[in-house]
């Protein structure tokens, strides 16, 4: 699957492009998913010493999904090619 393949099967999922709302949401979207990873981080350096073997992969893959998702609605509202 390439990046334009990911964004149609992303639409899917969207909710309605013409809500007055919907840039908005996407926006919000993506930087909590950013922030759910940020914070992930952030526990990393403080708890466990910045140790990157300790990442949990499939949350970590979970989180990057989000953004990726938010990434592909906003490309899409805005006429943009991934």
């Amino acid at each position: 699957m390439d990046c334009d393949d990911y964004q149609r099967a992303a639409l899917r999922t969207a909710r309605d492009p013409d809500a007055p709302d919907e840039f908005m949401h996407l926006v919000l979207g993506l930087v909590g998913e950013a922030g759910e990873i940020a914070e992930k981080v952030k526990k990393l350096v403080r708890d466990k010493n910045s140790d990157l073997a300790l990442v949990d992969r499939d949350d970590m893959a979970a989180e990057l999904g989000g953004v990726l998702w938010h990434t592909a609605g906003l490309a899409s509202l805005r006429g943009l090619s991934l």
